[in-house]
């Protein structure tokens, strides 16, 4: 069973582009044995790296809930949607079907773990061209001496979070100690509550060498900038490169 992972771990020379997440912990053995099967193999996993979010999602444990219409294991995601068992069909040694949740009602959508799973697979896989999967075969390139010269600027720019600028944009004072101009700086930006993380590109092709300037970065519409909490985001990988805009040539994955 899930042959098809095991190829694709075994292919795939992406960093993280299938997560899988080894879970000691004992499960209630009334769990489906599809899902079991699942868990005991490769445990929680996060599945088909999309830019910077995975498409499918698989819970271990399960996450327990009481919804409206009754008692639920979420077992996992695809997209934005969840997928979950519920507890009155469980019983041990027995399939169960998996439900989504459809205009405040649950509906089935696949007779077992197993079929939700692939199925979900499918369509994921569906999301890259040819050559796209090609380059998930082949693993990233490394980088151009270019890339490296501007891995090598991006280390010696500085940048202080001022606040709130106008219309909803977020102020930053940035300085520039390399030796060449920067299209850009990334850094990261999320919520106070963390709901809402994101990449944020500061515009930085007007500081010159040498030269320290305060700057108006557009924010999101979702977050207003008095609630923003800003900070450094990891240095560039090659497996990551297209989510930095100093780097970026083109869309992730498709560089």
């Amino acid at each position: 069973m899930y042959e098809w992972l095991k190829e694709q771990l075994d292919q795939i020379r992406w960093p993280d582009f299938h997560v899988i997440k080894p879970s000691r912990e004992a499960l209630d053995r009334n769990l489906p044995p599809s899902y079991l099967a699942f868990v005991q193999q490769y445990g929680a996993a996060k599945l088909y790296l999309l830019g910077n979010y995975y498409q499918i999602g698989v819970y271990s444990p399960p996450q327990w809930a009481r919804l409206a219409v009754g008692e639920v294991l979420g077992i996992g995601y695809w997209l934005s949607t969840d997928a979950y068992f519920k507890t009155a069909e469980l019983a041990e040694g027995r399939e169960a079907p998996v439900y989504e949740m459809t205009d405040g009602e649950l509906e089935e959508v696949a007779s077992d773990f197993a079929s939700w799973l692939e199925a979900c697979a499918l369509e994921a896989a569906n999301e890259y061209q040819q050559d796209q999967w090609m380059r998930l075969q082949r693993g990233p390139d490394p980088f151009t001496p270019e890339e490296q010269s501007l891995i090598e600027a991006r280390r010696k720019f500085s940048w202080k979070f001022v606040g709130a600028g106008p219309e909803n944009s977020l102020r930053f004072s940035v300085r520039n100690g390399s030796d060449r101009i920067l299209k850009a700086l990334t850094v990261g930006v999320k919520a106070r509550d963390g709901v809402v993380e994101a990449y944020l590109p500061i515009d930085t092709l007007d500081v010159l060498p040498g030269e320290e300037r305060i700057l108006d970065v557009p924010g999101y519409a979702t977050l207003p900038a008095q609630d923003a909490v800003v900070f450094d985001v990891p240095e560039p990988t090659p497996a990551k490169r297209d989510q930095y805009a100093e780097l970026a040539t083109s869309g992730p994955m498709k560089r």
